[in-house]
């Protein structure tokens, strides 16, 4: 019974968190400190490029997003939700999009050429690319 359960509810710690773009992007790889400065508002458009950048993230505090920003940035969910509303209160820069799951995020960045993203890497499709791949331990 208890395995039953284990396997109905995998955990994202067995799988890998990869960040994606739309798979016209030009766009074939960053680093993790560009990701973490795009993630951060500090870069606005893509590097090497004058396609301006659209971020996208899934909706509310999991445990996706807080393995995300620990492994890129090394920040709490506290620490990001703090920083970020610091920066709407003076609006020079705005936060992510927030998506309410994987499969949305895919199928909006699969629609825009300038939308950036992380998710589980089970959750991937043809439709877009990754750019990085963060291991969960």
């Amino acid at each position: 019974m208890l395995l039953v359960c284990v396997m109905a509810h995998p955990q994202i710690s067995h799988s890998e968190i990869v960040v994606i773009v739309n798979a016209e992007n030009p766009i074939t790889q960053l680093d993790k400190e560009t990701v973490k400065n795009i993630f951060l508002g500090r870069l606005t458009r893509f590097p090497n490029s004058e396609l301006a950048i659209s971020t996208i993230e899934i909706k509310g505090n999991n445990q996706q997003k807080e393995l995300f920003y620990k492994l890129i940035a090394n920040k709490t969910l506290n620490k990001i939700n703090r920083y970020w509303a610091r920066y709407l209160f003076t609006g020079k820069m705005s936060p992510p999009k927030k998506l309410l799951n994987n499969q949305a995020i895919v199928q909006e960045i699969s629609k825009n050429s300038t939308g950036i993203a992380y998710i589980d890497s089970k959750d991937l499709t043809p439709e877009v690319k990754i750019v990085l791949t963060l291991g969960v331990e």
